[in-house]
């Protein structure tokens, strides 16, 4: 396996959007940014202070409430951190890292490591082998939830890989590619954070064991243990039952109406189609931008109810029909009324032939740079012809208000990495 990609770049459909709508879109706001990102801290205190004092009162079916919504609102630190590392809720950087690391180190959450992934993700949706962050089919089961969502009696796993990472032990087909053995960056951000935290967690189990305060740890450290029920629900729906190989976002993803209390604590990430398309746009504009393209999107279920009651059909379908497809109707009508089969036939032929450009490939020398919102890249060596900037241009002589072709954001919000040569990564 190597190390570096080919240079390939899905030609992503994107719904149309006038560039001042698109500018206003992008816009950050330290004080929205505050109102989520607080807000939803708050609520993460409120509930561990309630778990805590009915603790203290020795009030147990009322401790046992506060807990579980204490786990029901930690288990969305994940998506705080999606959102965070984007970049792209406050307008001041360093507040964006710093609360990314906050959350991080509550749900167990490699800030470094998570980013190194989701920006594949967001290059490749559901296009493996290039996004392996999510992989379909996956399938759904009353037990699985059960077993995932109530009480997790997984979550273990998390603290076995948190100390693998801190020994710099990274495996599988996926872990070696977003965190190569050279250049030696990537894996020493995630290596020192993954230490960090274990050391912190260790403190606080060391200093509740010397008071007797048991329930220090697991308000913090064990949060994951509990309550993902709510989570489970909503995270799942993601890209849950849809198709892989496909260039278009309202296929690939799945945006569901959702209650204000929940659409809060999910960070807004029910708008999941919004997102994909347009990644720069912060998570609390996310509402805005689904009005703009309303009209373009597929039929969006409203509620988890719904949403589910799809999923569970595709999964029935599928079981029966390994070969099946769920391919969302599209209101334009130059597909609407484009037989299934036809479809089918385009999603595989676009697959063969993304498949042959990335046989021929080859990765380009020199240096690149890589957008923190998206993870479009740009390659000097290769240029962007098509705006006009030639093969061999500096990412310095770009002009300043050249704008990220993907998701629109400007030169400033992007960093330089350098590319690597080609080298074998050990077998898994």
């Amino acid at each position: 396996m190597e190390l570096d990609k080919p240079n390939i770049k899905i030609n992503w459909r994107r719904s149309a959007l006038a560039p001042e709508t698109l500018a206003s879109l992008n816009e950050r706001s330290n004080l929205l940014g505050a109102l989520q990102t607080g807000g939803f801290l708050l609520v993460l205190l409120l509930t561990g202070i309630t778990s805590f004092y009915f603790w203290l009162q020795k009030d147990w079916w009322l401790f046992a409430i506060a807990l579980f919504a204490h786990g029901t609102v930690t288990s969305f630190c994940i998506n705080a951190v999606h959102e965070l590392v984007h970049g792209t809720v406050f307008r001041t950087p360093w507040l964006n890292d710093f609360f990314a690391n906050l959350f991080g180190f509550i749900g167990l959450v490699n800030p470094h490591m998570f980013w190194f992934s989701h920006a594949e993700h967001h290059k490749f949706t559901l296009h493996p082998p290039d996004d392996l962050e999510v992989t379909l089919p996956v399938y759904h089961s009353k037990a699985k939830y059960l077993t995932s969502a109530l009480l997790n009696v997984h979550c273990y796993h998390d603290f076995v890989i948190l100390f693998r990472h801190s020994c710099g032990i990274f495996r599988g087909p996926w872990e070696t590619v977003i965190v190569p053995n050279k250049p030696e960056d990537r894996k020493r951000k995630v290596v020192n954070w993954s230490r960090m935290a274990l050391l912190l967690h260790l403190i606080i189990l060391v200093a509740s064991i010397a008071s007797g305060l048991w329930i220090i740890p697991v308000l913090t450290t064990f949060t994951g243990a509990y309550g993902a029920w709510l989570f489970y629900l909503c995270n799942f729906t993601q890209h849950a039952g849809l198709t892989e190989n496909i260039d278009d976002f309202r296929l690939n993803c799945r945006t569901i109406y959702l209650n204000p209390v929940t659409r809060f604590l999910y960070w807004h990430m029910n708008w999941h189609i919004e997102h994909h398309m347009y990644a720069a746009v912060p998570c609390y504009r996310l509402h805005r931008l689904h009005r703009a393209i309303k009209h373009e999107l597929p039929h969006c279920p409203r509620g988890l109810v719904e949403a589910w009651i799809e999923i569970a059909y595709i999964q029935y379908r599928r079981r029966r029909d390994p070969d099946y497809r769920f391919i969302p109707e599209l209101p334009s009508p130059d597909q609407e009324n484009e037989p299934q089969s036809s479809r089918l036939k385009q999603i595989h032929d676009q697959a063969e032939q993304r498949l042959a450009e990335q046989a021929q490939a080859e990765a380009p020398s020199g240096r690149r740079w890589q957008c923190r919102v998206c993870g479009f890249v740009y390659y000097e060596s290769k240029g962007l012809p098509e705006e006009g900037i030639a093969p061999g241009t500096a990412w310095e002589d770009i002009p300043d208000d050249w704008r990220c072709p993907d998701c629109g954001v400007r030169k400033a919000q992007f960093h330089m990495e350098e590319l690597s040569e080609k080298e074998e990564l050990p077998e898994s």
